[in-house]
């Protein structure tokens, strides 16, 4: 990395459109309960995009793996799982998006 520095020419770069108070703020792990979030105010965006009907029609992901994560009960330790749905998610919104088949 540039002058021994992570992420150099990011922040060099965020510094003319961030506050110095965020670029100067010590790392942290993922604020989001996804799990939590996947049972709220998610659950339409998984609802529509991760339905069998659009898992199936992109031909992407495995449909078997989506209804398992989503089938079972949310807890903490699955938080890799809803993480990658969401992903997932956002995937097939943005397929639709820019009309990629």
């Amino acid at each position: 990395m540039p002058f021994g520095r992570k992420k150099y020419l990011l922040r060099r770069y965020a510094k003319r459109i961030l506050p110095a108070a965020i670029l100067k703020r010590p790392k942290s792990g993922f604020q989001l309960d996804i799990t939590g979030a996947a049972q709220s105010f998610l659950k339409p965006l998984f609802d529509t995009y991760l339905s069998e009907e659009r898992t199936r029609a992109h031909r992407l992901f495995n449909h078997e793996f989506v209804a398992r994560v989503r089938q079972a009960p949310p807890r903490r330790g699955m938080r890799w799982h809803w993480f990658v749905l969401y992903l997932m998610a956002q995937t097939h919104l943005l397929m639709e998006e820019f009309h990629v088949s």
